[in-house]
């Protein structure tokens, strides 16, 4: 049997490697149907472009060729993707799209987030350089809150980082200046909290518990906590803080000035408890270690020995020792004199105090009214403030 393979749209023969399918029958007749054709056997009409009709001479010696060509070719164009795999191809191309989306969304607002703290920041520390405390200690809550946020969103998506220590490189500078700015502002239960917390990182960090830094915050503590009336606590941590001091000195080949100089804050602070806590005789005792240290590391003219110098004359005063009260406040006033201190209200209104334990009102109510004079001009509130609450007792008006 011969084929003839036909071209429908030129009507003309074409090689028979381009035939893409085939008919049996004899003769082709044209239909209605654009480029539909079937024969006078009722063969299925086609609609492709190329056609093959029997009985046409030529071309028969390769009819088993064609039917395998055919045959493999039409195995191939009748391939379907199953819907199965058409869905699970969408969804997956869905999926990818919103991860990208997602993850893309949450960098950006990473982004924002870590310029929003450092703006904040920023503004907090040109707070502090102009002196306005509480906007600055507003804000440095705002950014300690936004850092512990920060801190929960890196471990929740990190189950890692869970049950490590977080760290954040900004952490320890605001917990610091929170805790001191609390501490100025009279803030002493938020002063405490910051002080713990800044404890903790500092420790957690791997800083030594016999650290200096760690002696100085846990004074600033023992005062929080005195301040707040938790004196057992406080007393507990005053004599650490000493102890800690003096055992660090003594175990230093040669201790340097500033580990000396905590010292002497530290039995200084220690001292002012047992005053404040009528224990006279043990601050008088206390006191003069400070002091001693004071002037060891500071010299005689600095205004933290003056202030040393004073308190130690308060307490022997209450101690009843009258005489070498009045000799050391008396010096105290002479040295404030010789270098202007800004201390001069405060040591001549503890020279009053003294006189009054005395007995000796007049003298007290001369150096009170003087001390509250310039306690004014340098608006001094807290020397003020304490004569103001001394006097009145006592019915002096100044």
């Amino acid at each position: 049997m011969n084929f003839l393979l036909i071209n429908l749209r030129t009507n003309s023969r074409i090689p028979n490697s381009l035939l893409v399918s085939y008919v049996r029958g004899c003769e082709l007749i044209p239909q209605t149907r654009e480029r539909a054709f079937s024969c006078c056997r009722k063969c299925k009409p086609f609609t492709r472009n190329f056609l093959v009709c029997s009985n046409v001479p030529g071309s028969s010696s390769q009819l088993s060729v064609i039917k395998r060509q055919l045959s493999n070719k039409s195995r191939r164009t009748t391939f379907k993707i199953p819907d199965e795999l058409w869905v699970l191809l969408i969804v997956g191309m869905g999926g990818v799209a919103v991860f990208t989306f997602t993850y893309q969304k949450k960098k950006e607002i990473k982004v924002k987030r870590g310029s929003d703290l450092q703006m904040k920041l920023a503004k907090a520390k040109q707070y502090l350089q102009n002196e306005e405390k509480e906007d600055a200690y507003v804000l440095l809550k705002e950014v300690l809150n936004m850092i512990h946020n920060d801190i929960a969103e890196k471990q929740r998506h990190d189950p890692s980082k869970k049950g490590k220590r977080p760290f954040h490189k900004a952490l320890k500078y605001v917990l610091d200046q929170s805790a001191n700015l609390a501490i100025e502002l009279e803030k002493w239960d938020e002063a405490e909290y910051y002080l713990r917390l800044t404890l903790q990182e500092m420790l957690a960090t791997g800083t030594s518990k016999e650290d200096d830094a760690v002696i100085e915050i846990s004074l600033k503590l023992s005062q929080a906590c005195e301040n707040q009336n938790k004196n057992d606590l406080a007393l507990v941590g005053y004599q650490w803080c000493v102890d800690t001091a003096e055992n660090n000195i003594d175990q230093a080949d040669e201790a340097d000035d500033n580990s000396k100089a905590l010292l002497g804050l530290c039995l200084d602070g220690l001292g002012m408890f047992y005053l404040s806590h009528g224990e006279p005789e043990k601050a008088a005792e206390t006191l003069e270690k400070a002091l001693e240290v004071a002037e060891e590391v500071l010299g005689q003219e600095d205004d933290q020995v003056l202030v040393i110098m004073s308190n130690l004359a308060k307490a022997y005063a209450e101690s009843q020792r009258y005489e070498e009260a009045e000799t050391l406040a008396m010096k105290s006033i002479k040295l404030a004199d010789q270098t202007e201190s800004s201390f001069k209200a405060f040591v001549l209104a503890n020279l009053g105090l003294i006189y009054l334990e005395g007995g000796k009102v007049k003298r007290a109510k001369k150096a009170m009214i003087k001390a509250f004079r310039m306690a004014d001009e340098s608006d001094d509130d807290v020397v003020k403030d304490m004569i103001k609450d001394s006097t009145m007792k006592l019915d002096i008006n100044v």
